[in-house]
C-alpha cells in the first residue's frame, strides 16, 4: 500500500523471525535488546542510502518498542500503530491474558521524535493511554484511535482513510 502511494519501503525481520537466522534468547523475554540494534541497523542503512530524503518509521505492537527508541533526524516521523510504550504496564496486562510470567531485559530510553503519528484502539489492554500522551506531549501528533482491541487491524476497521491520516500527519 505504501509503495503504491510512491514510497520507498524497506522491510525487514527481526534475527529469528521470518527468514532471518536464529539466535540464543530467552523464551519467557518480551523482547531482547538486539532487536533495537536490528532496528537502529536499518534506520542506519536508509540514511545512508536515502538520507537526501525524509525518512519514516513505522512500527506495529511490539516493533512500537524498538522504533520509539531510535533517535530521528529533524524532519523524519514516526508512526506508531497500537504502540506498546510502557513496557511494564503491557508486560502485566498479557501475564494476565496469558496466564504466564514475562521477563523483560533492561528498560530501554525512550526519545519522542518531533513529528508522529500513533493509532490505538479505546479497548486496546496492551497500550497504557497515559503513556501515549505522556509520549506525544511535545511533538506535532496525529492521534487516532477507536473502539478496537489490540488484535483488531486499524488498516481493516479504515481502509484506505489510514493511509489518509498516515500522509496528513507525516506532512506536519
Amino acid at each position: 500500500f505504501l509503495s503504491l502511494r510512491g514510497y520507498t519501503v524497506i522491510l525487514f525481520d527481526y534475527r529469528g523471525f521470518g527468514g532471518s537466522s536464529s539466535f540464543t534468547h530467552d523464551s519467557t523475554f518480551l523482547y531482547h535488546t538486539e532487536y533495537l540494534d536490528d532496528f537502529s541497523r536499518v534506520y542506519a542503512f536508509a540514511k545512508e542510502n536515502y538520507g537526501q530524503n525524509v525518512i519514516n518509521l513505522y512500527a506495529i505492537s511490539m516493533g512500537t518498542i524498538f522504533a520509539s527508541r531510535i533517535g530521528l533526524r529533524n524532519g523524519d516521523g514516526l508512526v506508531l500503530d497500537k504502540p506498546v510504550l510502557n513496557v511494564a504496564y503491557a508486560v502485566t496486562q498479557i501475564e494476565k491474558q496469558k496466564g504466564k510470567r514475562m521477563n523483560t531485559p533492561p528498560l530501554l530510553p525512550q526519545i519522542s521524535p518531533e513529528k508522529i503519528v500513533i493509532f490505538y484502539g479505546t479497548q486496546d489492554k496492551v497500550c497504557d493511554i497515559q503513556a501515549i500522551k505522556k509520549y506525544t506531549k511535545n511533538a506535532k501528533t496525529t492521534e487516532y484511535h477507536v473502539p478496537i482491541t489490540h488484535q483488531e487491524s486499524f488498516l481493516a476497521v479504515l481502509r484506505n482513510d489510514y493511509f489518509d491520516i498516515i500522509e496528513k500527519g507525516l506532512s506536519l
